[in-house]
């Protein structure tokens, strides 16, 4: 160094391996302060060799005739000094000087020389999955989002992950986390707090909390811990875990590793703060854990990343000569990330990057081999990484991945279509293995439509079979995700046809909520309460035939017999007692339906049937380690007046806001709901503040994709054992429509005719059929749709043998699916089914589509015409109105000429209107 400013820049020179290296044995510290420079000596050591140490590392800035440094000054007559002052150190201290060996990037103020170092305690992580950490020297390296690709490759194989997202100050997973999960119940933060106050020196107490809050934090295999719950910044740092002597220095390594085992987790992921931090410290130079480090071909990451590796091989140094033992952790992996090469090698960029790749190579080899880089003594001290070879993984530029969306599980969308996932899978795949996908057999094209045509016939309506399997949509999924700690206390919205009585049973039937979670492929790593607790069927719906009754009473029947060793109140008096309630001087009041709601639940559940105060009673009186789970539907053959009835909105208003909010309040947690709830109802039902209602319980809510529908329509076919298993339905909706249209040609080819013709895609023809203009598709129209198709396709039929559904009875099933369609949609909406009357009164060339923006107004009125638009049962384009294929066949409506109209074409325009 040739200018000398400060004490800091002395104390630069002595950090330096030199200064290490010919330290004299008589020297044991040196500290640069503001005013002086104090060296530490043995109490009888000769002050000589101190001199020619300082001499030789500080050439003429050392005035022997001073004892000082010389610092930067703007005369020469004045030379600005640092003094030098010896200390002697007493000999019950000299002897063997030793230093704790710490986890850090950042040195101290203090140096210390032929010092022995020691490891402290270290906890052998035996049992505990492989943690895996990620970090870059800068931010922009794109770390973050090849973690997280990494994650999504395993989670698709169905290996569970933890990911920690430890950047406290610019956290990447913990913000897209807060758009499917806005208030996570437990963070990072929380476990370094926890820990930190535990009396336990190991913390288990805080693993253990933790471990339990996590299940309700799943995103499919994915368990995430943000880094806090509010993206605010922690109140305790890492070092203030290891303050005391009876943790380790590398306790935090610890710590996340056995959370990773108490979660059940087979790989831990943490994403680290980019740049130098203790935090960091703490974890990417913990040699028992695995590293990876990001880079770009950037001159400044370069630098970075050799800098962060020297680091790294300092701490390996020190732990070998304090354990004395040689160092079993490989370097990290070097992943250079966003190359700008591939298929067009020849562009303008590609020279620069590659002389850039050419440096960062050198560097790499030069890094390797040397083999004396750092001094603890007089002799100089071995590479601890000799032995070992530093992995790179080259990772090219992927615009698809370049701008990633706002929620996780886009994200997740836009990763899994990259190349990202499989290129981190092969670079870190040998950590966890994958599991095989078994390959099931499957029957004749003929037995096949059978079985496929029976099974969708059987599930359109939840009411005519006791129905227990069921696809995981996104919202189910999160609704088993996010109560695997505690108990639900929610209400599931949805329209008629979205699914709400055909989950009522799924869940009903599947008896536990640990069970009805394993069905969604969510696995309960802790063995929770929750997960055992009973299902209740409170007020099942009235439309069920003889077998699913049975089924449903057998389920009720077993739960109250476990809580209460007593029957249930029958289903018959379910009536009889709301009927009873409605004309009770109460009837008005939100406190006396709340009341009746509850004591409802502990009448189901075998407590004094038809008694009040029932609730109290079940709710002390349950078995210590038992709960229950009340679920209601049938709700609108209840109050068939809660349109227009202040008594009946007051009951269900009760019901759904008052009843989830106080078992919520329960000391014990031991009673929890799931109310499912068609929406025009909680319209009705939530006059003032419906939207913060419908917000509140958004991520539960019965709406179904595209995406989605295209997967159940795969994981019927599946279902009914008409295709083979493959492939997991839930990966369609994380592909592409060109990739969900592949896997699904086997059901009903890639195009409405041949492959090379210009017919529409299959899957989209379908979609926009069965969709009205705002894009909104219903599970039971798809579910009709296919076992109609099923029953009419014929050999006599065009592409009858490529397919299991041919194209002319995909065609004719849209018919009765309309008829249906629109009947259900009138007794769901009552504006719509007064208009749908007057469209079904039209005559002659009334009927023709398109109508005029004139003619619409004319026939229906502009106000109905308003209203169809709203609800995406009309749609506008120029001065012609069209109506989707969903309704337009139910109402008795034709295209002039009886042409074929573009049903894709039509949806396409109507979906970029909406957007």
């Amino acid at each position: 160094m040739s200018e000398y400013y400060t004490y800091l820049d002395v104390l630069d020179t002595l950090r330096s391996p030199e200064a290490h290296r010919s330290a004299p044995a008589e020297l044991l510290r040196a500290q640069p302060l503001p005013s002086r420079l104090s060296l530490s000596l043995r109490s009888q050591a000769e002050i000589e060799p101190v001199k020619r140490w300082l001499g030789a590392l500080f050439g003429p800035r050392y005035l022997e005739d001073r004892f000082a440094i010389a610092l930067e000054s703007t005369s020469n007559d004045s030379p600005r000094l640092l003094p030098i002052d010896i200390e002697r150190v007493e000999d019950e201290t000299e002897s063997q000087p030793r230093v704790r060996l710490r986890p850090t990037l950042i040195s101290g103020s203090a140096v210390v020389y032929n010092a022995t170092y020691e490891v402290g305690t270290v906890e052998q992580l035996l049992e505990c999955p492989p943690v895996l950490t990620f970090h870059s020297f800068k931010g922009g390296m794109g770390r973050t989002t090849l973690a997280l690709s990494l994650a999504l490759a395993l989670g698709a194989a169905n290996r569970r992950v933890l990911f920690i997202d430890a950047d406290f100050e610019a956290p990447g997973v913990s913000t897209l986390l807060k758009q499917v999960m806005p208030n996570p119940r437990i963070a990072f933060a929380d476990l370094l707090t926890i820990a930190h106050a535990s009396t336990d020196p190991q913390a288990n107490d805080a693993i253990e909390l933790v471990a339990s809050r996590l299940g309700d934090q799943e995103v499919g295999s994915l368990m995430i811990l943000p880094c806090t719950r509010d993206l605010g910044l922690p109140n305790i740092s890492p070092d203030s875990l290891t303050l005391s002597s009876k943790r380790s220095p590398f306790f935090v390594g610890s710590l996340v590793a056995r959370l990773g085992r108490a979660a059940g987790a087979e790989l831990v992921i943490v994403d680290l703060r980019a740049g130098l931090s203790e935090l960091v410290a703490s974890l990417f130079l913990d040699p028992r854990l695995q590293h990876a480090l990001v880079t770009t071909l950037n001159g400044q990451a370069i630098d970075g990343t050799i800098m962060l590796l020297e680091r790294m091989r300092e701490m390996g140094a020190k732990w070998q000569l304090a354990s004395g033992s040689q160092l079993d952790a490989t370097l990290p992996t070097v992943i250079i990330n966003q190359v700008p090469f591939g298929p067009g090698e020849g562009h303008a960029g590609h020279e620069s990057a590659s002389a850039a790749m050419s440096i960062l190579e050198e560097e790499l080899r030069l890094f390797h081999d040397q083999a004396n880089f750092f001094s603890l003594q007089q002799e100089e001290s071995p590479n601890p990484f000799q032995e070992a070879t530093i992995t790179t993984t080259t990772i090219e530029a992927d615009p698809t991945a370049a701008i990633l969306p706002r929620g996780l599980r886009d994200v997740q969308r836009t990763l899994l279509r990259s190349a990202l996932p499989e290129k981190m899978l092969a670079a870190f795949g040998s950590i966890i293995p994958a599991s095989p996908t078994p390959v099931q057999p499957v029957d004749s094209k003929i037995t096949r439509r059978e079985k496929l045509a029976d099974y969708a016939r059987k599930s359109i309506f939840a009411e005519s079979q006791p129905q227990v399997e069921i696809f995981p949509t996104a919202s189910l999924v999160n609704l088993a995700e996010r109560h695997q700690a505690t108990l639900p206390a929610v209400a599931v919205v949805g329209e008629k046809g979205a699914g709400k009585s055909y989950t009522f049973m799924s869940l009903a039937l599947s008896k536990t909520w640990g069970a009805f979670s394993q069905r969604l492929g969510i696995t309960d790593s802790a063995g929770s309460r929750v997960s055992a607790a009973l299902i209740l069927p409170v007020t099942p719906p009235k439309d069920l035939d003889s077998d699913a009754k049975v089924a449903e009473r057998s389920v009720t029947s077993a739960a109250a017999r476990a809580v209460s060793n007593h029957e249930p109140l029958s289903d018959q008096f379910i009536t009889d007692v709301i009927e009873h309630q409605i004309r009770s001087p109460d009837a008005n009041s939100a406190v006396g339906w709340r009341k009746f709601w509850l004591d409802l639940i502990a009448w189901r559940a075998g407590f004094t049937p038809r008694t009040r105060g029932a609730f109290e009673v079940l709710a002390t009186s349950m078995p210590k380690d038992t709960s229950i789970i009340a679920i209601f539907d049938g709700i609108e053959t209840l109050f068939s007046r809660l349109r227009t009835s202040e008594v009946e909105q007051a009951a269900v208003e009760a019901l759904l806001r008052h009843v989830p909010d106080w078992l919520s309040q329960l000391p014990r947690r031991n009673v929890g709901c799931v109310i499912f709830i068609r929406e025009d109802l909680a319209r009705y039902a939530l006059i003032n503040n419906f939207k913060q209602f419908e917000d509140r319980y958004s991520a539960y809510s019965l709406r179904w994709n595209w995406a989605e529908a295209s997967a159940l329509a795969l994981w019927i076919a599946q279902k009914s054992e008409s295709l083979p298993v493959d492939k997991a339905p839930e990966e369609l909706v994380l592909l592409d429509e060109e990739a969900r249209s592949q896997a699904l040609a086997d059901l009903w080819g890639w195009k409405m005719g041949p492959t090379t013709s210009r017919e529409a895609r299959s899957l989209e023809w379908t979609m926009s059929s069965l969709s009205d203009f705002n894009r909104r598709i219903k599970a039971r129209d798809l579910v009709r749709f296919l076992a109609e198709a099923a029953r009419n396709s014929s050999p006599e039929d065009a592409y009858y043998d490529d397919r299991l559904l041919s194209p002319r009875a995909m065609r004719e099933a849209i018919g009765p699916c309309s008829a249906e369609r629109v009947f259900e949609t009138g007794e769901e909406n009552a504006d719509l089914k007064r208009i749908f009357q007057k469209v079904q009164g039209l005559t002659g060339r009334e009927r023709e589509l398109p109508w005029s923006y004139s003619q619409a107004h004319n026939l229906i009125g502009a106000d109905d015409t308003k209203i169809l638009e709203d609800n995406g049962v009309l749609f506008r384009s120029g001065d012609e109105f069209f109506l989707p294929e969903l309704y337009r066949s139910g109402l008795n409506l034709y295209y002039a000429g009886r042409a074929r109209r573009k049903v894709v074409t039509l949806m396409r325009q109507a979906a970029r209107r909406v957007s």
